[in-house]
């Protein structure tokens, strides 16, 4: 058996499952390959409760679009896909959701050198990370 997939992996799959076209990336891509809107994904902490069977992650989920309005219904519909896919128990190829908390809701970032046309809505989760199912 494989150890649990990394929770960036298997959450970048529910999002683009549950929000088709959408572009949910790892990595900020840089300015000018940029496709808008998009979900920024990233791993800020947690750790395995079982190295085969559970990890535990917490994860940001940040939203980037042209207005405050949009980056917001962003957040909404992430919040939503990945609450939807724990509670359906739904299965991706590289994984599942064995557990949804929310830690820190949807809140606007702003910095100085942020451009006038982007607004980025960041929320945080613990996640419960499962592998897939053995064939």
């Amino acid at each position: 058996m494989d150890a649990v997939p990394p929770a960036e992996v298997v959450v970048v799959a529910v999002l683009r499952a549950a929000l088709p076209g959408l572009s949910v990336v790892t990595l900020i891509p840089a300015p000018s390959a940029r496709r808008m809107p998009l979900v920024w994904v990233q791993r800020t902490g947690g750790a395995a409760v079982h190295p085969l069977w559970l990890d535990r992650a917490t994860l940001a989920a940040e939203c980037w679009a042209a207005t405050r309005p949009a980056a917001a219904e962003l957040a909404g519909k992430v919040r939503a896909a990945l609450f939807g896919a724990y509670r359906r128990q739904a299965v991706t190829t590289v994984g599942s959701l064995a557990s949804f908390r929310e830690l820190s809701g949807p809140a606007e970032i702003r910095t100085a050198a942020q451009p006038e046309n982007l607004t980025r809505i960041r929320a945080s989760y613990e996640l419960g990370i499962r592998p897939p199912p053995a064939p």
